[in-house]
């Protein structure tokens, strides 16, 4: 799966012709994922994490607006 992801991102940024290399990066509050090599960096310190905990973070932090507590 991350193997298509990975091509499906690298063809689509030759399809577009800018000719720049964009990183790709999710930030907020503090928290930034690279998606192309799976890492998170909190405050700007390196974080490890499971796949699960990754993906799970990552699935947040796409739709931030589709996750609420229960209150």
């Amino acid at each position: 799966m991350k193997a298509l992801l990975r091509r499906y991102h690298v063809y689509m940024g030759k399809a577009s012709g800018t000719g720049e290399e964009k990183e790709n990066y999710l930030e907020m509050g503090g928290i930034r994922i690279h998606e192309e090599f799976n890492e998170v960096f909190v405050d700007g310190a390196a974080r490890e994490m499971s796949d699960i905990e990754y993906h799970m973070l990552l699935l947040m932090m796409r739709h931030p607006r589709n996750f609420r507590t229960k209150c």
